[in-house]
C-alpha cells in the first residue's frame, strides 16, 4: 500500500476559516487547491494491512494543524481502521501530547437525501463519492475546548478519497469501497 494516498476534500476549511482558524499541513501533507478551487489535502499511506478489506490504512509522518488564537493543535499520523470505520491520529496541543485519539467517524457518501451517509461539499452541493469524516464527540469537544467552538460532534470536516492499490490491482478500490459500505451499514442497522 505505501506510496498510495488518501485525498482530503477539506469542506469545513471556510467555516474554519471564518472561526479565525487556520489549517496547515504536517510533514509529508500536501495542501493545496483541485480542480474546481476546492480546498483538499493529500496524505501519503505509509503501511497498513488490509485482509479481505479488514484492517488498516496508514498515514505516518504526516497531518494538520489548526491554529487560532495562540494555540495550535497538531493533528498527526492517521491510521484508518476499516472495521471500526474511525481515523485515529497523534494529538498534541501547543506542542504538549494529548495521546493518539479517535477524530473521525467514517460513513460513505451514497445518498441525495439528507442521511447520515449524505456528504455536502463547502459551497453546499451534494457529494456521491468518496467517505464522509465527521467529528467524534471527543474531537469535537476538544475543539469547543480548545478554540471555544460550539458543539461540533458529528459535523462533516472533510470527504476522503482512499487511492490503495496491492496485488492484483484492478478491483481492490472497488472492493473496499464495498466493504466499508457493508461495514456502515451493518453499523447503521445496529444503531436501528
Amino acid at each position: 500500500m505505501a506510496g498510495d494516498q488518501t485525498i482530503v476534500l477539506l469542506t469545513s476549511a471556510g467555516a474554519l476559516g471564518s472561526a479565525g482558524i487556520s489549517v496547515g499541513g504536517l510533514g509529508s501533507a500536501v495542501l493545496g487547491l483541485d480542480l474546481a478551487g476546492r480546498a483538499e489535502a493529500l496524505f501519503p499511506i505509509t503501511g497498513g494491512d488490509l485482509t479481505g478489506l479488514a484492517g488498516t490504512i496508514e498515514h505516518d509522518g504526516s497531518g494538520l494543524s489548526l491554529s487560532g488564537n495562540g494555540t495550535t493543535v497538531s493533528l498527526e499520523n492517521f491510521l484508518i481502521d476499516t472495521l471500526a470505520l474511525q481515523l485515529f491520529g497523534d494529538v498534541s496541543v501547543n506542542g504538549g501530547s494529548v495521546g493518539n485519539l479517535p477524530l473521525f467517524d467514517i460513513n460513505v457518501c451514497t445518498s441525495l437525501v439528507g442521511t447520515a451517509d449524505q456528504c455536502i461539499d463547502g459551497d453546499g452541493s451534494i457529494l456521491l463519492d468518496g467517505f464522509k469524516l465527521s467529528l467524534t464527540q471527543g474531537a469535537a469537544g476538544a475543539l469547543t475546548e480548545v478554540f471555544g467552538l460550539p458543539d461540533l460532534t458529528g459535523a462533516q470536516i472533510g470527504v476522503a478519497r482512499i487511492d490503495v492499490s496491492f496485488v492484483p490491482e484492478p478491483g481492490t478500490a472497488m472492493l473496499l469501497g464495498l466493504g466499508l459500505a457493508f461495514a456502515a451499514s451493518r453499523r447503521n442497522v445496529r444503531k436501528h
